[in-house]
């Protein structure tokens, strides 16, 4: 929900504003899908 009030509150912001708050949560994402990948190959190799 607080994710939510906060992306309301970005609506009023200047579109070139939205724009950098867009690109650092697809940067937060990708490091997150990034960690998922590296911890997977981490765990898979340990089990061979």
């Amino acid at each position: 929900m607080r994710l939510l009030e906060r992306f309301k509150a970005l609506e009023a912001f200047e579109a070139e504003d939205q724009e950098a708050v867009i690109k650092l949560i697809d940067a937060m994402i990708v490091k997150n899908q990034v960690q998922g990948v590296i911890m997977g190959r981490v765990e898979n190799k340990g089990k061979g």
